[in-house]
């Protein structure tokens, strides 16, 4: 199962296989003041299956990470069901979404989304937190 897709957003759902996005690809957080707490965010996840590969259970494990290393909402693990597989044409897929509500920034600086599958890292995306101009 390969990691194709990692989106931050204001709010996702999945709908009977599809993704329903508004708000994506966010990489900037703009603060009033801090603290500041941020109504929601969602990550949105889309692992590819191989032609050949059976589909199993495995475990997302996300966290949202303050540069100085404290976790910004609590360290979410989800279930990805086998019975999760989306079949579109000949490629299948795997797909997930993560919503946190509220999110609370303490302070500016460079946040982390860090994503594993089964404990095993696979990526982290940056969230700039800054004060609004």
């Amino acid at each position: 199962m390969d990691l194709e897709a990692i989106l931050l957003a204001d709010y996702a759902v999945l709908v009977e296989g599809k993704l329903n996005i508004q708000g994506g690809g966010i990489n900037e957080v703009r603060a009033p003041q801090f603290p500041w707490v941020h109504p929601q965010l969602s990550l949105v996840v889309r692992f590819r299956l191989e032609p050949d590969e059976a589909p199993a259970d495995h475990t997302l494990n996300v966290r949202v990470v303050a540069p100085d290393t404290h976790f910004v909402v609590p360290p979410t693990d989800i279930s990805l069901s086998a019975g999760g597989v989306v079949l579109t044409g000949v490629d299948r897929f795997v797909q997930a979404v993560v919503s946190f509500a509220p999110v609370p920034f303490s302070a500016p600086g460079t946040h982390r989304v860090e994503v594993a599958l089964d404990g095993m890292p696979l990526r982290a995306l940056a969230v700039d937190v800054s004060l609004q101009a």
